[in-house]
């Protein structure tokens, strides 16, 4: 992706793995040393580890009213060995498992860009209305009322029913075919706006105007982001290959067929290989 800066004084923009990298090095990580027998963070048969398990495994024996699970071979075989990896990480670094190692976030937090805050930005709420401004008193954007942007009719909470947009000073050139997914930075927290989401062909338009919804709960509740701060986290993504959606039944030759190949993919997982050093195998 190329990016061209309209502003000479604007932050560049980061990768998001470079940017969340510092991010999950400040993460709070559970020492083992203070982990408390029977948190509802421990692998158990009772937890994910043998709940997918059991919509495909027809040994398990399930009492729905007890709540109990008698579990067959493989599911006892994978709860087993994620205790083991449990412990590895207890012994090793003393330390509990947590987001930092889910492989589905840490996958998400190395895609993408973060498109930090390119000037002070102060808002807050007055009355039903957002004021959104910049050093000085400096005007930002513009507000887009609810004739424009319902957000009543949509279920959306908004201070002002309506969206604030900002014009960035960067443009962008995504790689051929593909789109520009614009979203929340997730993981900087909770803020008292929202990315309005949407998908830009930067073959059309290599401008990036990003509309905004705001909540403030209380009036005269401020809130300001520093130059450099997470504003808006983009991905590129396949926007010329349509994508084929097929729903195949439980009991379906290919449903049956998946299942016998990858059900224990987890487990098996647990057991041996990791995902990381899957996924570089795949990589290869």
């Amino acid at each position: 992706m190329k990016v061209y800066k309209l502003d000479p004084n604007a932050p560049d923009i980061v990768t998001s793995k470079e940017y969340h990298k510092k991010l999950l090095g400040n993460h709070p990580t559970i020492s083992a040393d203070n982990y408390k027998t029977g948190s509802l963070a421990k692998g158990s048969l009772n937890t994910v580890r043998a709940t997918e398990h059991l919509f495909i495994c027809n040994k398990c024996i399930v009492d729905p009213v007890k709540q109990t699970v008698q579990p067959c071979e493989d599911a006892e075989s994978m709860s087993i060995a994620f205790e083991k990896h449990w412990k590895r990480f207890e012994k090793d670094r003393n330390i509990i498992p947590n987001v930092k190692h889910c492989p589905g976030i840490s996958d998400y937090l190395k895609i993408g860009y973060i498109v930090p805050a390119w000037i002070h930005i102060k808002a807050a709420r007055v009355g039903q209305s957002i004021w959104i401004e910049g050093p000085g008193g400096q005007a930002l954007g513009e507000e887009h009322s609810q004739e424009q942007v319902d957000t009543d009719y949509f279920g959306i909470e908004t201070t002002n029913k309506g969206s604030h947009k900002f014009y960035l000073p960067y443009r962008f050139e995504a790689e051929e075919g593909k789109g520009l997914y614009l979203h929340n930075d997730f993981w900087s927290g909770t803020r008292p706006f929202n990315i309005v989401e949407g998908v830009v062909d930067t073959r059309i338009t290599s401008t990036l105007n990003v509309n905004t919804f705001w909540n403030f709960e209380k009036n005269w509740e401020t809130f300001e982001l520093n130059v450099g701060d997470p504003f808006l986290h983009i991905m590129e993504i396949d926007i010329d290959t349509v994508s084929v959606l097929k729903q195949y039944e439980y009991d379906s030759p290919e449903a049956q067929a998946h299942f016998k190949e990858r059900a224990f993919s987890e487990g098996e997982m647990w057991r041996g290989k990791s995902y990381i050093q899957q996924r570089k195998e795949f990589k290869k």
